[in-house]
């Protein structure tokens, strides 16, 4: 099976998982998962906290919006472009935001968009996780494009995820960039090293 089929088949078998999810797991574990990112390291150095605005079969990202604000931090959420790429503005009220690509929340027209500093947060959506880092989008690139691999000196990562979620092994070409950690309402897994890219392609 190539890489791209391999992909496919684990983002089917995550869809059917996902969809079991209620509206009251989504919120408990947005909430575990919010309050372990706030109790990090990261959290604590980071001026800007950048989030996305969850779907309805993700944790919610609410919790950890709130926080932000309420912790003195910059709050940015993205907005895509027609390059491709994530553009992310400074956001103040979930109100806020408007329905856009792929029917996800995003910055409305009168936001200006900000600028990530190396110090900075960055929670990434994912459809699944690995021990290693490694992360499989939903097949667009966005992310990929945006905090692409090699890129050193840029803001960290974190994976948001319900539990289930995370395997054993992600299948990954040399365009996709891993995350820092992942954080499940199990708690935070950090990535102790680089695992080796192998195969072609990209992912969201």
């Amino acid at each position: 099976m190539d890489l791209d089929a391999q992909k496919q088949a684990l983002r089917r078998k995550m869809s059917h998982l996902c969809n079991r999810v209620t509206v009251e797991q989504a919120a408990a574990v947005g909430a575990a998962g919010g309050a372990a990112i706030a109790a990090t390291e990261e959290f604590e150095r980071a001026a800007a906290v950048a989030l996305f605005a969850s779907r309805s079969d993700e944790p919610s990202t609410a919790p950890l919006f709130d926080l932000a604000l309420s912790a003195g931090k910059t709050a940015l959420l993205p907005r895509c472009t027609d390059a491709g790429t994530l553009t992310f503005f400074r956001v103040e009220s979930w109100e806020d935001l408007r329905p856009g690509s792929y029917g996800v929340l995003e910055p409305g027209p009168a936001l200006r968009p900000a600028t990530l500093g190396q110090t900075d947060l960055v929670l990434v959506p994912g459809v699944a996780f690995d021990r290693c880092g490694g992360r499989l989008g939903r097949g667009r690139g966005y992310y990929d494009r945006t905090f692409p691999v090699g890129d050193a000196g840029g803001a960290v990562l974190f994976g948001m995820a319900f539990a289930f979620q995370m395997v054993d092994w992600i299948p990954a070409g040399r365009l996709d960039r891993r995350v820092d950690a992942v954080v499940t309402e199990e708690g935070v897994l950090r990535v102790a090293r680089p695992r080796s890219r192998v195969g072609r392609g990209t992912d969201r």
